[in-house]
């Protein structure tokens, strides 16, 4: 996976000895409920890279990293497999691509919000299966944020690394007069 390492030798492990995963891939096949989110420019500049960089959707970007920050790099690559699995037995179906919808809505932010992860002024409905959104939301729920707000949280995370967002997070803590600097993603 890093690409300054050649491979010299075999894996380590096997699958068996690591174990199966505990994931019902099926359940994320359907992209049935929709989350309106504000993203800043720069947010959606850097999906718009990825996409362009893995020739995909945005949509299917920001699954992707909201994927594998909620369940780990193990289960993505399970469903990825997975996800070729279904390929396989339906070559003869034609693959279907849906627009992007675009709805506005914003959320309320801190000026330390805006300085780290830009003005959300991005609107989109990221489109996304049913149990992703459920637990989505109770993280939300538990962090006592909107849906929206915690995953355009978990994106900042993800696309700029826990160096920028804990330094990001300290600093709302410190403003807020917490002092807490704990990381609530």
């Amino acid at each position: 996976m890093w690409p300054f390492i050649h491979r010299e030798s075999s894996p380590v492990a096997s699958p068996e000895d690591v174990g199966a995963l505990d994931c019902d891939f099926h359940l994320f096949t359907d992209n049935t409920t929709s989350l309106k989110v504000n993203f800043s420019r720069e947010m959606w500049a850097q999906v718009t890279d990825l996409a362009h960089r893995k020739d995909c959707s945005m949509n299917s970007v920001v699954l992707a990293l909201l994927f594998e920050e909620l369940y780990g790099m193990r289960a993505y690559l399970g469903l990825l497999d997975y996800a070729e699995q279904l390929k396989r037995q339906e070559r003869s179906l034609a693959a279907q691509v849906e627009g992007e919808r675009i709805r506005f809505s914003r959320d309320r932010a801190s000026s330390i919000d805006v300085r780290h992860m830009g003005p959300a002024d991005t609107p989109r409905s990221v489109s996304m299966p049913d149990r992703m959104s459920v637990d989505l939301r109770r993280l939300a729920l538990k962090n006592g944020v909107e849906a929206s707000t915690y995953l355009r949280e978990l994106l900042f995370k993800v696309l700029n690394g826990s160096v920028k967002h804990q330094s990001w997070k300290t600093e709302r803590a410190v403003i807020a007069g917490t002092g807490d600097q704990t990381e609530r993603s």
